[in-house]
């Protein structure tokens, strides 16, 4: 744990959050706004798996992550022959493109941390052949090692070197977790850290796939836990990701711009929080 940076945040935009441009559009638009990096579908990156790379150097921007198509979402309940062949394949694919990891997203009803941790053992091998490492993200509304302190243990006791957390502001309050809940990723290596916030909807009924607005825009404290997050783990890029209704009724410009703004607004607000505390 670091008690605050050094440097201002990597900062990126999820292409889920233009849900009507293409991968090339997207990372042509972040470097547009001054975003460094992108993170992609594997759904969208299989679309043009020769023009995403080309243009990460074109426009000097960075593939941090690469997410599992929907092929690939039960591999926390059970692993198979299919899941391990579509994992190579996934893996491959997004290391040839340049990412830094590969997203673990839990994003099926079931599994355990047994089932998680068997999965997980499975896909270390393949990432360290593709030269990927692997970022577990628990999801808010499934019942699946979402809460800090029934992930960290499991994680624990697997290969540090390989495996961390995609940390994600939505998930993070969806699931009932406080800033004081942080505590329990200290010595977990937080990979990048997605930033969103909630509609008006009750807690106990927001979905990750709809729900979701502008990380600024919403009730949860995601300023609060973007500061937390910064002086524990420094070098976590800080991402927007916005899914569901607000994304799909955003145009594309506007999406872009409204979160390079509150990217913008989120780094300020740590700097001077960073200055604060000398």
């Amino acid at each position: 744990m670091t008690d605050r940076p050094r440097l201002a945040p990597r900062t990126g935009i999820n292409n889920q959050t233009v849900p009507a441009a293409s991968a090339v559009e997207v990372i042509e638009g972040a470097a547009r706004h001054g975003l460094g990096c992108v993170e992609l579908t594997g759904e969208v990156l299989a679309q043009d798996p020769d023009g995403v790379p080309a243009t990460l150097r074109e426009q000097g921007v960075r593939l941090l992550g690469v997410s599992p198509t929907k092929a690939l979402h039960g591999w926390h309940v059970q692993w198979d022959e299919q899941v391990g062949a579509g994992m190579r394949s996934e893996m491959q694919a997004a290391a040839t493109a340049g990412a830094e990891f590969f997203v673990m997203p839990f994003m099926r009803p079931g599994g355990d941390a047994d089932t998680v941790t068997a999965g997980l053992r499975r896909a270390v091998p393949i990432a360290r052949e593709a030269g990927l490492r692997l970022a577990v993200e628990p999801i808010g509304h499934h019942e699946v090692l979402r809460r800090a302190e029934q992930l960290a243990p499991v994680l624990a006791r697997l290969d540090q070197d390989v495996i961390g957390v995609l940390l994600d502001s939505f998930h993070f309050f969806r699931s009932g977790q406080s800033l004081e809940d942080l505590r329990h990723l200290d010595g977990v290596d937080v990979l990048a850290f997605q930033v969103s916030n909630a509609n008006d909807r009750p807690v106990p009924e927001l979905l990750g796939y709809r729900d979701r607005t502008f990380p600024l825009d919403g009730p949860f404290d995601v300023a609060g836990l973007c500061g937390q997050v910064a002086r524990r783990w420094p070098n976590a890029p800080i991402v927007v990701e916005v899914i569901g209704e607000v994304a799909a009724a955003t145009p594309t410009a506007t999406g872009l711009q409204r979160a390079a703004t509150q990217l913008r607004m989120l780094t300020e607000l740590i700097t001077r929080e960073d200055a604060r505390l000398v």
